[in-house]
């Protein structure tokens, strides 16, 4: 039962960061970026 509530948990933390890096990547660096390598 343990494993089933630890595997969802360490599921979920490698989504939270790929988030984390967009959101970075699309609002702290877009200004290097060009419109269409933004869109995606």
């Amino acid at each position: 039962m343990a494993s089933y509530y630890l595997s969802i948990q360490g599921s979920s933390v490698p989504s939270e960061q790929a988030f984390s890096m967009a959101a970075y990547v699309i609002t702290k660096i877009r200004c290097n970026l060009k419109p269409e390598s933004a869109r995606a």
